[in-house]
């Protein structure tokens, strides 16, 4: 089964010819933790177990959503984007507190594994890279858009932060977090060709390791001139793993955000 999902991995390698073997590895990873044997067996227990979803759901957002419900009358409708097999949303979903979609460049493989483990998700995992969010989902689609520790796994951040913004609905949250400069404590092999890392005062910054190996980027601040609202920032660090996290709000017209902005963050784990 596993040389089934490479096998439709390669599919996607002939469009990425750069991650190629970080695809791979993403795959033999999340096969080894989704048998019970590898280290993050109990984030995949926490997170296919309806009783221990709550472990892993991020809670600290729950005044957001809680903004989103009052405002339209709705479900948020959350968008998990790079969320690999398995969502920290799931206990949402489950309660139908949230209408959950995730999505990732390698979900087609990731149901491969899934099924061969006997895992089905009650929820949509849809086959779509980051860079090609709006193409497959539309625009204003969701309430909440939020990549966990993935980011930095993508082709082109940059282009990526600007289809979260297209696919959040006005007045919209969009959450980024995940390790600060994690390029450089993995010495950008594999997907890991990226450092992100938090500047004031509260600004995401991203460099990029070239195609050749090299030379880095110099530094680019990938969601300046989008017209997002900066809602909450980690403290700034370039140390690598350090955690950061961002919140922004989509503007509204004639739109004012009651929103809490003092959330705590959540202890990180795999996405």
């Amino acid at each position: 089964m596993l040389r089934r999902a490479l096998s439709l991995c390669s599919g996607l390698l002939g469009r990425r010819p750069a991650a190629g073997d970080g695809f791979r590895d993403e795959l033999a990873f999340w096969d080894r933790q989704l048998s019970g044997l590898g280290a993050y067996a109990e984030d995949v227990r926490r997170r296919s177990t309806p009783s221990l979803m709550p472990l892993v759901y991020p809670h600290y957002l729950e005044p957001l959503l809680e903004e989103v419900r009052a405002r339209t009358g709705a479900p948020p409708r959350v968008l998990d984007a790079g969320s690999g097999p398995l969502s920290m949303w799931a206990d949402g979903a489950e309660h139908q507190r949230i209408a959950l979609t995730c999505s990732d460049a390698l979900a087609d493989a990731y149901r491969e594994l899934l099924a061969r483990h006997g895992l089905r998700p009650r929820y949509p995992l849809v086959q779509c890279a980051g860079e090609a969010l709006s193409a497959r989902f539309g625009e204003a689609a969701f309430d909440v858009a939020w990549m966990h520790n993935a980011l930095d796994h993508t082709q082109d951040p940059g282009a990526v932060v600007r289809e979260l913004v297209r696919v959040l609905a006005p007045g919209g949250y969009l959450v980024v977090q995940g390790w600060c400069r994690e390029g450089t404590a993995e010495r950008f092999i594999g997907l890991h060709r990226h450092d992100l890392w938090v500047e004031p005062p509260g600004r995401l910054m991203l460099r990029t390791l070239s195609d050749d190996g090299r030379r880095l980027s110099g530094p680019v601040a990938p969601c300046d001139g989008l017209g997002l609202e900066l809602l909450e920032a980690s403290a700034p660090s370039r140390t690598p793993r350090t955690w950061m996290k961002l919140v922004w709000r989509k503007p509204a017209a004639g739109y004012a955000s009651t929103a809490t902005r003092g959330a705590s963050a959540q202890s990180p784990s795999r996405s």
